[in-house]
């Protein structure tokens, strides 16, 4: 072979091991660098979809819907049901049935006043006002502010005045406090209530984990799972959901409260009466838009036939009662109940007397 095709020869292995070595050196930088952007990635879906969940609450004003929630330690388990009505900002109710039979429902409801009011399984009703963070979020919009702990984690004010965990995740905006992306992986997609789904799984320290559902439109929770340690975990479904205009009448969830109530050691005649008495509170708010707050937490501590004595020896007259003059419905007043024949056995003589008297000095017609 002469210099000449030697020359050529060489130039074409040179070539090829030029070619080689690229392929090589790509295949090397793949390897190394090729994981981090991926991972990156996945990162940043894992942070946008925690953070669509997180302010999913400002998707919707008006929302109703059923959710159950289990909580289950080793082999034991508690479940609940939750109806929920959300017309934000003037109302709320959440009602909460045991479904183990332990009575662990209750009721609680925001209403147009800036009221809360909480009820149990007992019957036992008390009235407060709200909190200065609800209230403050109520009135500007303004979410309270993080607390300087290192390890703070920032809650609604929905969620830390509602005491059922469907206030956590109807408003999670704890979600990319508590997750760190790094730690968060989109593991599938599904369809829950004819809505498409996102499912992220995310594993944190000393056995915490969760998996969440992530409606992909409104990032609503329809889902989770929440393993707080190796013994004990919650589990919270979304049944049935709706958005938009509320059909259901204001204190919907407070009358369908009042229905199961147990008034114990009452006999009939005076449970009808405290049943009565109760019924004056809901009607006062419904039909008159009165909230008589007062006269609620009296009749819930002391029960209503006890309530109605106390007011009825009281001096003066209850404001009560002037409220509901003045928007001509005395017949809501205790004093209107008291004189009833079928409740005559439960009072005095001069009981019936001072409530018929207090009636005829405002002109009230009776029957």
């Amino acid at each position: 072979m002469d210099e000449k095709q030697k020359t050529k020869s060489n130039r074409l292995w040179l070539i090829i091991g030029g070619i080689l070595a690229v392929i090589v050196l790509a295949g090397i930088g793949i390897k190394l660098f090729g994981s981090a952007p991926d991972k990156g990635r996945a990162e940043t879906f894992s942070s946008d979809l925690l953070s669509q969940a997180a302010n999913s609450y400002k998707n919707w004003q008006v929302l109703d819907g059923q959710a159950e929630v289990i909580w289950m330690r080793l082999d034991q388990s508690q479940k609940y049901k939750i109806d929920f009505s959300f017309d934000l900002p003037e109302t709320a109710e959440v009602i909460t049935t045991d479904l183990s039979g332990n009575n662990n429902g209750g009721l609680w409801s925001l209403d147009k006043n800036l009221q809360i009011i909480q009820a149990n399984d007992l019957g036992e009703v008390q009235s407060e006002e709200l909190p200065p963070y609800l209230r403050q979020y109520l009135e500007t919009g303004a979410l309270p502010e993080a607390q300087n702990a290192p390890d703070a984690i920032l809650m609604h004010p929905f969620a830390m005045t509602i005491p059922s965990p469907i206030g956590e995740y109807l408003f999670p905006i704890w979600l990319t406090d508590k997750i760190p992306a790094e730690k968060a992986e989109i593991v599938g997609e599904e369809e829950l209530l004819g809505r498409k789904v996102k499912v992220l799984e995310a594993e944190l320290e000393n056995g915490e984990a969760y998996k969440l559902w992530i409606d992909t439109e409104s990032g609503l929770l329809l889902k989770a799972f929440h393993q707080l340690n190796p013994d004990f975990s919650m589990e919270m479904n979304i049944l049935s959901l709706k958005f938009g205009e509320n059909t259901a009448k204001n204190d919907f969830f407070f009358e369908m409260f009042l229905e199961k109530w147990m008034v114990k050691n009452m006999d009939a005649l005076e449970a009808k009466f405290h049943k009565a008495m109760l019924d004056i509170y809901v009607r006062a708010k419904k039909e008159v838009n009165y909230n008589p707050t007062r006269f609620i937490q009296l009749v819930s501590n002391r029960g209503g036939l006890a309530a109605a004595k106390q007011l009825i020896r009281s001096d003066g007259v209850a404001s009560g009662f002037g409220t509901l003059y003045e928007h001509n419905r005395l017949d809501l007043t205790v004093e209107a109940h008291v004189i009833k024949p079928e409740y005559r056995d439960l009072f005095t003589d001069e009981e019936i007397e001072i409530c018929r008297n207090r009636l005829t000095d405002c002109n009230y017609q009776f029957d």
